[in-house]
């Protein structure tokens, strides 16, 4: 059996429940949990050139034959979606790319253009007739839960970012 007790009063809780109705309102302090996660989940699927372990995401689309020749000629040992590395270190690290945080969202934009100025990260999710499809970053449900939920219900329950005033009132007594 489990007991759990309330104390000293209901007074406690709703206290504690009020700064939690707050923050489910004003995601920001989470934001950085949630960049941090990213970028781990990045560099996974990046090093798996498409695949993160345990996700069941398949690898990016092999490149064409005549791109693959040239590409082992000019640029030998680079893997997919790696030419200059400028696209894996704007997810990887931030740099060269623009976040905006607001108290709802979280956004990332890579920022890397190509020589004729087409986004170079969109141009990779979305293919052309030319090249497949082969999204830098995919988020299937088991990467959502660790990178978006878990920070987030941390941070609104109060594991993370700033603490709260109040103090989950209840404790086990007895199990």
């Amino acid at each position: 059996m489990v007991t759990i007790e309330i104390s000293p009063s209901f007074d406690s809780l709703i206290a504690w429940l009020r700064q939690v109705e707050t923050r489910k309102h004003n995601l920001r302090g989470a934001w950085p949990f949630v960049e941090k996660q990213f970028r781990v989940e990045t560099k996974a699927q990046f090093a798996g050139e498409g695949t993160s372990p345990g996700t069941g995401l398949a690898r990016w689309a092999p490149l064409s034959m005549v791109y693959r020749l040239w590409k082992e000629e000019n640029y030998p040992g680079k893997p997919i979606l790696e030419l200059t590395g400028a696209l894996k270190r704007a997810f990887a690290t931030g740099r060269g790319g623009s976040i905006t945080r607001t108290a709802m969202t979280w956004e990332f934009a890579p920022g890397i253009k190509t020589d004729s100025g087409y986004d170079l990260a969109k141009l990779h999710h979305t293919g052309t007739s030319r090249m497949p499809s082969r999204p830098p970053f995919r988020i299937p449900n088991e990467i959502g839960e660790r990178m978006v939920a878990r920070p987030v219900m941390d941070y609104i329950c109060g594991k993370t970012g700033p603490a709260l005033t109040k103090k989950f009132p209840a404790k086990v007594v007895g199990a």
